[in-house]
């Protein structure tokens, strides 16, 4: 049975810009023409008339050849180059059908060698090799590099090239060199300092990394700059920090970059400057094992189109029918595999077939994160610059697959799959795809995930004014380990962890606890053991999270990002809603409020809405409007619900306690919008809210 793709379903899953490795100069043929003597004629025949000139000289010099000469040649090669010359005939020293860019390579390398103070001989190999994203033999590159700025060279490009050389080849030394040098000449901040970014890394320096890394995207003030960083940035972010990314001010690059990487740490419950770490440890196992290899001629070609496949069936037998890859590649360095490896690092269980003679080899990657499986399968393509199971694939299964997924294998085993079944399969691998190339995760791996949920909120003391938070959570019974006392009591013991970034401040803190929970005697698959904290005199929490952990690996997570209190002269905090029936309430100066961990609301259930507003100064009259209107994407949705009222505010901290029915709205996800304005109709402030009712 044949499983065929609908073709040009080409899934944009990461829509990202094209982007090459950085290095190449954007105005390469210029700046060779500005290197290089011209002849008087710039056609082709005098180019080639000049380069056999040039070469008979360096021939005839014999062991007398002086670098100035075979730069000379080497320049005379590169003029070739930059107008796409044919070279089948070959030249001294150079193989027929060798490509003049090779050709002036090897030239300019030999130049370099024996005149290594040579500027010229060293910008102009800098020039070609930067331009490819994998020249040959990079150490030597870099020890030629690394000699030219130790006789004095201090062309930008130089120095470039011997700092992205020396750390791609492991030369720490070199590196270290070439990148302070240029620093302390104000050349290329962003470049060099994210190879020592890099560097610092590989040495176990991570606080070094960081600052480096930050202090890079900080000092990205041109357009090369800026994809220097975003080529890091685009194996990790998702393409809405991508296209925020490319909004940012100059000033705040920096501050930018720290906050997105930071919030991950906080996410996945891991010490500041974890990601970034990991970022570079899964860059140096992805260059080694799943680059592509395609020739700087082709790689715009591979990179725009959508390759094709053969036609599989449901045992991964091939046919002779061609269909459409699913994924487009928008960067042409690493495989499919080296994409989901940048995002989600190294898979927890991996299953591949044994293909007969003749057929296609595939792979499948499973990843566990929060206690949700996903899958991925590649396949072998032929031409483009691949080697192996490298490209994904959709409505690939077989009998391989069942150590991974029951219901795979399952479709397998039966042998012929209806085609509904296909379609679901092949609906749910583009989702697997769309997760697993435009989201990122480094949670440590748990064998015994336990199911979280929390919410945080942002409120004042209503007398001293003072910030504080409080924070829900749930933790599902089914997943914890319960223990029974002498007299039949059950409890779970969990140490619970709060981490906070303060982006204001720049502040990570953190605050632990074990707590002791009873276990109810009616209980259900999912109940959840719930309870709250309170934290005096926190405030400006830009993103948090909360950590739940037992012994024998039992891990889990609730992580979220938060907009700090403003300090306006009207403010409101954090909505709190919560149905009564979740069972949890805190008592605030009097004021009772319920709070909820998160999750679905029923329609039918009264709903509790909290939130405060302090005002510096009295104001005699002002109206709130309370709106709920439904998230769809594409389009403005009216307000399903709306509630206004006027009256005074007072000065200071004021508790606002309604209770709302939302039993006429149907199920789905919905905003809640609170806005406070003046008596003249004239906004502020301002507050919002997800809700999911069911």
């Amino acid at each position: 049975m044949l499983l065929p793709l609908a073709l040009g379903v080409l899934l944009q899953a990461a829509p990202f810009a094209p982007m090459e490795y950085p290095g190449a100069d954007p105005a390469l043929g210029e700046r060779i023409r500005t290197l290089c003597p011209l002849p008087t004629t710039l056609n082709r025949a005098a180019l080639v008339a000049n380069e056999e000139r040039l070469a008979a000289r360096v021939r005839d010099a014999r062991r007398s050849v002086t670098g100035v000469q075979w730069r000379e040649l080497a320049c005379g090669r590169a003029l070739l180059q930059i107008i796409d010359a044919p070279s089948a005939r070959g030249s001294h020293l150079m193989s027929p059908g060798t490509s003049w860019g090779a050709g002036a390579i090897d030239g300019a390398l030999r130049a370099l060698a024996l005149a290594p103070a040579d500027r010229p001989a060293g910008e102009l190999l800098a020039l070609l090799t930067t331009a490819d994203a994998e020249p040959e033999d990079l150490p030597r590159l870099a020890a030629l590099m690394r000699a030219a700025v130790d006789s004095g060279v201090r062309a930008p490009v130089v120095l470039r090239a011997c700092s992205d050389f020396a750390v791609r080849s492991g030369d720490a030394a070199s590196t270290h060199a070439c990148a302070d040098t240029a620093l302390a000449a104000g050349l290329d901040s962003t470049w060099h300092l994210l190879r020592l970014t890099r560097q610092a890394f590989r040495e176990g320096d991570s606080l070094g990394g960081v600052a480096h890394f930050i202090d890079g995207a900080g000092a990205a003030h041109d357009t090369l700059a800026q994809l220097d960083v975003d080529w890091h940035l685009q194996w990790f972010v998702s393409p809405a920090e991508r296209a925020a990314w490319s909004e940012v001010d100059d000033s705040s690059r920096g501050t930018w970059v720290r906050d997105r990487l930071i919030e991950r740490d906080v996410r996945d419950g891991r010490p500041p400057g974890s990601r970034l770490a990991e970022h570079f440890a899964r860059l140096e196992h992805v260059e080694k094992n799943f680059r592509l290899s395609i020739p700087s001629e082709s790689r715009s070609a591979s990179r725009s189109k959508a390759g094709v496949f053969q036609g599989v069936t449901e045992t991964g037998e091939s046919t002779n029918g061609t269909t459409w890859n699913e994924y487009r590649r928008w960067q042409v360095d690493f495989d499919d595999r080296g994409v989901i490896y940048m995002r989600f690092g190294a898979p927890d269980k991996i299953a591949v077939n044994t293909p007969a003679a003749g057929a296609r080899a595939y792979m499948t990657w499973r990843y566990d994160i929060d206690g949700t499986p996903m899958f991925v399968t590649f396949g072998e393509v032929d031409y483009d610059g691949s080697a192996g199971t490298t490209t994904l694939m959709t409505g690939i299964v077989g009998t391989w697959q069942c150590g991974l997924d029951q219901w795979r294998c399952s479709m397998a085993e039966r042998g012929a799959i209806p085609q509904e079944q296909v379609q679901r399969l092949r609906e749910a691998d583009r989702e697997y795809i769309g997760i697993a190339t435009t989201k990122d995760d480094n949670s440590p791996p748990s064998q015994r995930p336990i199911h979280a949920v929390a919410q945080l909120a942002q409120l004042w003391d209503p007398v001293s004014e003072e910030p504080l938070a409080v924070i829900a959570y749930g933790l599902r019974l089914g997943d914890l380990n319960v223990v029974k006392d002498s007299a039949g009591r059950e409890s779970a013991r969990v140490l619970l962890a709060l981490a906070r970034w303060h982006p204001l401040t720049a502040e990570w803190k953190e605050d632990s606890l074990t707590r002791e929970f009873l276990v109810p005697k009616a209980r259900s698959s999912e109940t959840h053991l719930t309870g709250f904290a309170t934290l005096a005199g926190v405030g400006g929490v830009g993103s948090w999270g909360l950590t739940a952990a037992q012994p024998d690996r039992r891990w889990g997570r609730a992580y979220g990002t938060a907009v700090p209190n403003r300090g306006d002269a009207v403010a409101l905090s954090s909505l709190i809603v919560a149905p009564e029936s979740r069972g949890l309430s805190w008592v605030l100066r009097s004021e009772r409020i319920y709070l909820s961990p998160g999750g679905t609301i029923k329609r039918g259930e009264p709903l509790h809405l909290f939130y405060q507003v302090r005002a510096q100064g009295a104001i005699a009259a002002a109206g709130t409007t309370i709106e709920v209107r439904s998230v769809a994407e594409g389009a403005e949705q009216p307000a399903a619900i709306q509630v206004s009222f006027t009256g005074e505010l007072p000065d200071g901290v004021t508790g606002v306690n309604r209770i709302l029915d939302l039993s006429q709205l149907k199920p789905g996800r919905y905003s809640m919008e609170v806005r406070v304005g003046d008596k003249t109709g004239a906004l502020l402030a301002r507050r919002t809210v997800i809700l999911d009712l069911e």
